[in-house]
Parts: structure tokens; C-alpha cells; sequence
């Protein structure tokens, strides 16, 4: 570690096996369905909805430089790099509360309801 960060190569080599040993778990599950492919693509769709999801809520904003955001304070940064999702009653179930974004960041112990 340098300055407070992870060295890239360390980083990539954990990419690389956790991406290994999550497709040899997959493998293994599938393994004991009768139809594995439609469960797989089940379970992708269902990843990519979430996976778009928090990519909206997170990476929509601009980055601050690392010693920019040293000044700003925990709340205040929290609101500034999430967002909330406005969406319909069966949305929000499929959701599960997360387009709540910043009140998810600014209190993480608070209950859905």
C-alpha cells in the first residue's frame, strides 16, 4: 500500500479470483438444475437490474478530487454523490427501497419502513 492506496496489480489479482471462484460456484449450482440456461439467464437479468440501478444512483455525479473531499463533510458528501430514483408502487418493490438513495448513505442503519 502507497499514500493510502491499494497497489493495481494486488487489485487485479483479487479481480481475477473472485471472478474465477464466482464462476465455478455458478457452475456448480447450475450443475444440479434439470435446465440450467434459463435459470442463468434469470439470475443475469435480475444482476443487470440491480447493477443498472446502483450505477445510476452512483455514477451519475462528478468525482472530487481525493483532496478536495477531504474538506467536505460525511452528509453533505453523501447527498452529493447519490440520487434519488422517483418511480411508480411496483417499481419500489422491485427496488426494495434502494432508489432511497441518499437517505440509504446518510443513514445506513435506517429501517425500510
Amino acid at each position: 500500500m502507497v499514500d493510502g492506496y491499494i497497489n493495481f496489480k494486488e487489485t487485479h489479482l483479487f479481480e481475477i479470483l473472485g471472478g474465477v471462484i464466482h464462476f465455478i460456484w455458478m457452475l456448480t449450482l447450475f450443475s444440479y438444475l434439470e435446465h440450467p440456461w434459463p435459470a442463468y439467464f434469470m439470475t443475469t437479468i435480475v444482476q443487470g437490474t440491480l447493477a443498472l440501478q446502483l450505477l445510476g444512483n452512483h455514477y451519475w455525479k462528478p468525482w472530487v478530487e481525493i483532496n478536495d473531499q477531504k474538506y467536505v463533510s460525511f452528509p453533505k458528501r453523501q447527498v452529493e454523490v447519490n440520487a434519488n430514483y422517483k418511480c411508480s408502487r411496483w417499481m419500489d418493490w422491485l427496488y426494495g427501497g434502494l432508489h432511497f438513495h441518499n437517505e440509504h448513505h446518510s443513514f445506513p442503519c435506517l429501517p425500510r419502513n
